[in-house]
């Protein structure tokens, strides 16, 4: 019976990963702030796709930020992707040298 719940939760997983690879698309495509300050620093903090298009677009463009973000954050933030994707990196790494085959 736990194996069927393990289950279950693997597939319905995907759900979840796809809202934050989609719904991350979408979320780029509008100023950071315009959301919510929770959902804000899941994508500044969490997943850094705010960092990798909002802040750097603030200070190529001279606008001034609602966030109240330092001119020299918003020019290192891309910064944040690169960490990220390393960080990233390490854990596919990790997961094909720990990978099983089914055999089949």
């Amino acid at each position: 019976m736990l194996n069927w719940k393990i289950k279950i939760l693997t597939l319905q997983s995907l759900e979840i990963v796809n809202s934050f690879t989609y719904g991350g698309v979408e979320t780029a495509q509008y100023p950071l702030s315009i959301y919510k300050s929770w959902f804000r620093k899941i994508f500044i903090f969490i997943i850094p796709l705010g960092c990798i298009n909002y802040f750097p677009a603030m200070a190529i463009l001279e606008k001034s930020d609602s966030l109240k973000s330092p001119i020299w954050f918003q020019w290192i933030s891309p910064m944040a992707g690169v960490i990220f994707f390393l960080i990233s990196l390490k854990i596919w790494k990790f997961g094909v040298k720990h990978y099983k085959s089914t055999g089949s």
